[in-house]
Formats: structure tokens, C-alpha cells, sequence
């Protein structure tokens, strides 16, 4: 799951508008957009705050790549 996803369910989850998400998160409704949109990528900080406005965390786990097939 992407950026995008994660802001777009988060956000419905929560039965946000992307007007109440965008004030609340101190961002622009058009770069919220933009973001749901994939049309641009947050930082792992600016998510953080996005998620963080719609009542969720971000949990970051390191797990090892399963090998490349030749």
C-alpha cells in the first residue's frame, strides 16, 4: 500500500472531507489532494502528521526482502 492509499483510507475511515483533514493536518486542501491523488509524495513526517489528524499512527517495521528469483 502507498502514500496515497493510506491518506485515502485513513481519511474515509475517519469520515473526513478532505477540506477537514487538510485543516486540521496544517496543510493545503490542494497538496492533501495531491497527495491522495499520488500526484505528489509526503514525507515519512508530513504522513505521520496526516495520519496522526485522522486518528491513526504509523508503525514502521524493518523485515529482510525475501531473495530475487534469476
Amino acid at each position: 500500500m502507498d502514500a496515497a492509499q493510506l491518506i485515502r483510507l485513513a481519511r474515509r475511515r475517519a469520515g473526513l472531507s478532505l477540506r477537514e483533514l487538510a485543516q486540521r493536518a496544517r496543510t493545503s486542501h490542494s497538496t492533501l489532494a495531491a497527495y491522495e491523488q499520488a500526484r505528489k509524495t509526503p514525507n515519512v513526517d508530513t504522513l505521520d502528521r496526516i495520519l496522526t489528524a485522522c486518528g491513526f499512527r504509523v508503525d514502521v517495521v524493518l523485515a529482510p526482502r525475501p531473495a530475487e528469483v534469476a
